[in-house]
């Protein structure tokens, strides 16, 4: 959850739980990319062009703000999750011959299983999250684990390492800590899946 967990809830915990403290997960070599304009259309635009280069996909912020907005706008909203998820989700065919489908997966509010959190980061599957309607890619997590004796296990997310496409350098990387951050900033997710079809190109 990204929310503290109540006093009693881990005291709770301390008699049936073992604890696994600080637990990290990461996604390295993300690509250095910042937003064209520091306008929301374009910071989600930037936050989906690092998340398809990570896939191996080169489609640069530029065709999506052409794509869904028709051209070079500063939009303060870069559009509801469905509609951007309708706008996104299809086949594409790049200059170098692949061929890709690429697939969206989005929430309209935070999740709330953690797993659904660290999983992607764990696979390196980066994703955007919203945070006081701003987007970020989700970069890190540090969580404490729970284990139940039936061996199910629970994730207790302590912070966040997020990438901001508005800004260049280390002040890029933004901390959501969740004993000083207010849970309610947290908006919806959005992750699109690449999967190339003609895996036997011999671009691949």
């Amino acid at each position: 959850m990204l929310s503290p967990a109540a006093p009693a809830e881990k005291k709770k915990v301390a008699f049936s739980l073992t604890q696994l403290p600080d637990q990290k997960a990461s996604i390295r070599n993300l690509a250095f990319v910042v937003a064209q304009q520091k306008c929301e259309n374009w910071a989600w635009a930037a936050g989906l062009e690092i998340s398809l280069l990570k896939q191996g996909v080169p489609l640069r912020q530029n065709f999506w703000t052409d794509k869904v907005n028709g051209g070079a706008l500063c939009l303060a909203n870069a559009g509801t999750m469905e509609s951007l998820a309708k706008q996104v989700e299809g086949e594409y065919v790049l200059p170098d011959g692949r061929h890709f489908k690429l697939e969206v997966r989005y929430t309209e509010t935070v999740p709330n299983s953690s797993d659904k959190i660290v999983v992607p980061i764990a696979l390196a599957q980066p994703y955007i999250l919203y945070w006081r309607a701003h987007a970020y890619i989700v970069e890190a997590a540090v969580w404490n684990e729970y284990v139940y004796p039936n061996g199910q296990k629970y994730m207790e997310i302590k912070e966040l390492t997020l990438i901001d496409p508005y800004e260049s350098g280390e002040k890029r990387r933004v901390k959501y800590d969740v004993e000083k951050n207010d849970a309610s900033e947290l908006g919806g997710t959005f992750q699109v899946v690449a999967t190339q079809l003609n895996a036997t190109s011999p671009w691949k």
